[in-house]
Parts: C-alpha cells; structure tokens; sequence
C-alpha cells in the first residue's frame, strides 16, 4: 500500500508472512513453509533466498542495523545468518544452545548513542523468556522474568530510546535499560495475556 492502508496490490502469492523487516527500500520476509523472501525494490518484486536452510518454515528476519548485508532467521529450532544480503544462509546455533524449547520472535533494537545495536530473541520456555545478544547471536544472555514464556514472547522497542524493551509474556512487561532488566506494565490491560505491541511512528511515546 502506497496510500496509508487505503488500497492495497497484491505481490506475493500463496506464501504466509510471518514476520517483515524494513531496511530502505529492502524487505526481507519470513515465511512459514517457503523460507525467506527477499525485496529490493520496496517490496514491487521479490526472490526466495533459502540456500543453505534446510527446514524452510521461518518465523522471524531482521536486517542489522549496523550492516543491512547482514540478516538474522529463526525457525523454530535454529538461528541462521546471511553475510551477503540474503542470497546464502549458515547455521549459527540451535535452541539447545540458546537453553530454549522453542524460538518464537527476533528483532534487532535502533542503533544507540555508542553506534551498537542490541539483538532481542523470544523463545518459549518455563523460564528466561527472553535472551539478547550483544555479539550478533554468538553469545546469549538469559533474564528470568517474573512471569514465565510458556506461550512464548513478541518484544517491540522503541525507535526513539533504544533502553525501552516491551515484552508481551503472560503480561506486559516493560525494560527501561535495554534488556537488562524488566518489570510489569500492564495496568489498564484487563482479560488475556498482551499479544502484541507496536510504537506510534508519529508519536514515539503512543
């Protein structure tokens, strides 16, 4: 859409979107049985990038924000990287490594003051629902939460102060310093567990 969710045109057929990343005019999008699709062009055409991932049902991509030829994947099992802008991908770890039963969402946070991006993964688990990594995914640190990840964790941080992580757990949770820390911020919210959570572009702290 072109015209704020006015109309929309149709561009990828018969493929289930699981999660989009922005980087300019680049999109890369995980797909749930196709892989990893790639955009060049704002999203007008698009290439099915999967070499080297074997088990093509992806639940999250993340272009990193220090280098967009580096891409960050998750299946449900395992987290892979491109170094090329999409056109290969390696394994770089397991669940098993990462200490979670599942992998559920990844992001990258916006650039900070120091020119480093943090990297945010939600996993399910009984316990330590969220990790980041401060070396792209090669190391992981774990935070045990008040409440547990059996549903798994969705995290959204804001563009205009990087130290602001929402998690949406089994309530919302709120970090103030990156990742590091967290407690409850769900006053107001009555009935299920959060969802989702999702930044006013317009207005950074809607």
């Amino acid at each position: 859409s072109d015209d704020l969710g006015e109309s929309w045109t149709q561009v990828l057929k018969d493929v289930v979107c699981k999660q989009l990343d922005v980087d300019g005019e680049r999109i890369v999008a995980a797909c749930d049985s196709d892989g990893i699709y790639i955009s060049n062009d704002g999203g007008m055409t698009w290439t099915n990038n999967c070499k080297g991932i074997e088990k093509k049902v992806i639940l999250a991509a993340t272009f990193d924000p220090e280098n967009s030829e580096h891409i960050l994947a998750i299946s449900k099992d395992e987290l892979f990287e491109s170094v090329d802008g999409g056109d290969s991908w390696s394994l770089l770890c397991d669940r098993d490594f990462i200490k979670a039963n599942y992998l559920s969402n990844l992001l990258y946070g916006p650039v900070d003051k120091d020119g480093h991006s943090r990297l945010y993964l939600g996993v399910y688990s009984g316990e330590f629902a969220i990790r980041y990594s401060d070396d792209n995914g090669r190391t992981w640190n774990l935070f045990e939460a008040p409440t547990r990840g059996y549903l798994g964790c969705m995290l959204s941080i804001s563009e205009a102060n990087p130290d602001r992580v929402y998690a949406t757990i089994d309530s919302l949770m709120i970090s103030t310093d990156r990742g590091d820390t967290y407690e409850p911020s769900h006053y107001g919210i009555v009935g299920a567990r959060t969802s989702f959570f999702e930044f006013d572009e317009n207005n950074p702290s809607n």
